[in-house]
């Protein structure tokens, strides 16, 4: 953990999201002046236990406006940036939407970064700009096969491409997240699947045998906890994958894990076309960064049941 760092202010773009809600109270545990900017389409409500910190500083803002966007930069010593459309469904539902947010408003993000003189910048990317392939790492060439994916690629590139001695960005691309946050995601596939098994005893997968890494929401927040305590030359221009090697799954195993927490439930496999897949390889951030994992899957999986189980789900019928 790293020393206190109360002078330094931290901007955490989609702070009130997903990732965000477990972040943001993380980095105020260390000591970081955190300043969230997030256009509140859930409400403020995930930041609720940290309301009231005196070094924590709620913006609301649409992060397509140049004008709030640029106000929120001035004064960071880091961005953290984890606001996006964030799904391949979601853009691929909103195509423009999605260039304007996951594209236009990031390269904006970057071109007021360095007029500001912010020192490190952080990009939540994705494994899925690699595509299908397996024993991937940070070397490996990226294909996506998405649009979400594309655009990701897309500012990774404009982003390193923008390294100089003042400024050191780096690229986290993050397996697919599982875990209870206070702004709850039940679309991401294994939180999907505990749902749908605590609700209606039957998990459908779309194909099976593709490969995702999974990890969990607060590991993700570690690391990048981790990327800003480290020196900068140790994350100066670097990618580095997030996740676990252990936690690269099939599918329908991912599946199979969740019946065997909830027995009852079916599995219901459809062969529904082509699926991308993919298996990747995290030995870099841990190395770098000391990066390891608090919870796997068998673990999330009886956290999610404990959520549902608090909304009066019974799970042993």
């Amino acid at each position: 953990m790293p020393g206190r760092s109360s002078q330094k202010t931290v901007l955490v773009t989609g702070g009130a999201g997903y990732i965000g809600s477990v972040l943001v109270p993380l980095l105020l545990t260390q000591g970081y002046r955190v300043h969230v900017f997030d256009a509140m389409l859930f409400g403020s409500q995930s930041l609720d236990t940290a309301d009231g910190d005196p070094d924590l500083a709620i913006l609301e803002g649409n992060i397509s406006d140049r004008e709030a966007l640029a106000r929120a930069v001035e004064g960071s010593w880091a961005i953290i940036h984890l606001a996006a459309i964030s799904s391949v469904a979601a853009c691929d539902a909103d195509p423009a939407g999605a260039k304007s947010i996951n594209r236009d408003a990031s390269l904006s993000l970057i071109t007021f970064a360095r007029r500001y003189g912010v020192e490190r910048f952080l990009f939540a990317s994705s494994c899925g700009v690699y595509g299908n392939g397996v024993d991937l790492t940070e070397k490996s060439k990226i294909h996506p096969s998405s649009l979400y994916a594309a655009l990701k690629a897309e500012v990774e590139d404009k982003l390193l491409s923008a390294t100089s001695k003042e400024f050191s960005p780096c690229v986290l691309r993050l397996a697919t997240c599982f875990g209870v946050s206070r702004r709850m995601r039940w679309d991401l596939v294994l939180n999907r699947f505990v749902w749908d098994a605590c609700h209606k005893r039957l998990i459908t997968v779309q194909g099976g045998e593709q490969c995702r890494p999974l990890v969990y929401v607060k590991d993700v927040s570690n690391a990048f906890v981790d990327c800003l305590a480290v020196a900068p030359q140790a994350v100066h221009g670097e990618i580095f994958n997030i996740g676990s090697d252990a936690q690269n799954y099939r599918i329908r195993d991912l599946a199979a894990e969740v019946k065997q927490q909830i027995p009852a439930t079916r599995i219901k496999c459809i062969n529904s076309g082509f699926h991308c897949s993919y298996k990747v390889g995290f030995q870099k951030a841990r190395r770098i960064l000391g990066f390891g994992n608090l919870r796997n899957v068998a673990d999330g999986i009886q956290e999610g049941i404990g959520v549902v189980v608090g909304q009066h789900v019974s799970i042993s019928q």
